[in-house]
């Protein structure tokens, strides 16, 4: 639950500056900027927070702590300076077939390496294919490691 509060706080702070220099030209367009430029911020705070803690127990903790902290203040603040007139241009002359295609076609390809990557035995375990397990390994080596302490 709490990931999913980060990421909104995240998505609606990415959405305030995007406003101020931006003229999107769709609501798609706009989503797809704010989840971007929330993620590449709230992303950087967080880890650069961390830093600041490193001498302490938690320091990703605290950082997250930190950030639910100052997120909200930012919103407000930010959301008072940007404009509120003017937000999306009218769409390009053309057709959103195409659109429609390319987003099918990411979608098809991620099921695809997804099913190829994951899959669930009989027993109800989750199972990684061998040839992607030499990829993981090095990252669920610190999360185990992590989770054991």
């Amino acid at each position: 639950m709490l990931a999913l509060i980060y990421l909104g706080l995240a998505i609606v702070l990415g959405d305030l500056p995007c406003r101020r220099f931006y003229e999107f030209i769709s609501t798609a367009h706009r989503w797809a900027a704010a989840i971007l430029v929330g993620i590449l911020l709230s992303t950087w705070f967080t880890y650069l927070a961390g830093l600041a803690f490193v001498h302490t127990g938690e320091p990703l903790l605290l950082a997250d702590l930190l950030f639910f902290v100052l997120a909200p203040g930012g919103i407000f603040w930010l959301s008072r300076k940007v404009p509120k007139l003017g937000m999306i241009a009218p769409r390009a002359s053309g057709s959103s077939r195409w659109d429609w295609i390319t987003l099918g076609a990411v979608f098809a390809s991620s099921c695809v390496l997804l099913i190829g990557t994951l899959y669930v035995n009989k027993q109800g375990q989750l199972l990684v294919s061998t040839a992607e397990s030499g990829n993981l390994a090095p990252q669920w080596s610190v999360t185990l490691s992590r989770r054991c302490r």
